[in-house]
């Protein structure tokens, strides 16, 4: 965490993703100043779209790998 504190939540996410083989994903902000750290923050900074975006991204990206979620469950609203 360079120079960041630490953050519980993604620490929590990254833990569970060890027990259960799963992964965990994390937004990206292009804008830090306010300090955001989770898909709310992304949601209130950048709308649904961008979080709609971003997880559609990380399930692809996860699907080249060979790692595809279950879509038998809806991840997005």
């Amino acid at each position: 965490c360079q120079g960041k504190a630490l953050n519980p939540g993604r620490l929590a996410a990254e833990r569970a993703a060890v027990e259960f083989d799963s992964i965990a994903i994390f937004p990206r902000f292009d804008d830090e100043s306010s300090r955001p750290t989770d898909w709310n923050d992304l949601a209130v900074l950048n709308g649904m779209e961008e979080v709609r975006q971003q997880i559609a991204s990380a399930i692809a990206e996860m699907e080249r790998k060979g790692r595809a979620p279950n879509r038998d469950r809806k991840l997005i609203e």
